[in-house]
């Protein structure tokens, strides 16, 4: 094993996404959540989604395209 080699990027502080899927799986738990449309990128900046429960109807679609909508703008400001 080699102990001299330099990652080329650091790891993400990924705690507020630790702290985020803690809450919604106590939500789910308890019954509040129902369903799940999620997105997740992976450290290779890779990204999969996952579908699972009840999730089908416009209200959902909505939610989507609003987080599509902000993850656009927050592309656009790194950008610049």
């Amino acid at each position: 094993m080699v102990d001299n080699v330099t990652p080329l990027f650091a790891p993400a502080d990924n705690g507020g996404c630790v702290n985020r899927l803690r809450d919604l799986l106590q939500k789910a738990e308890a019954g509040e959540i129902v369903g799940l449309a999620c997105v997740a990128m992976n450290k290779e900046s890779l990204a999969c989604y996952t579908l699972v429960g009840s999730i089908g109807s416009f209200s959902a679609l909505g939610a989507m395209e609003l987080a599509k909508i902000e993850l656009a703008e927050m592309l656009m400001d790194d950008a610049e």
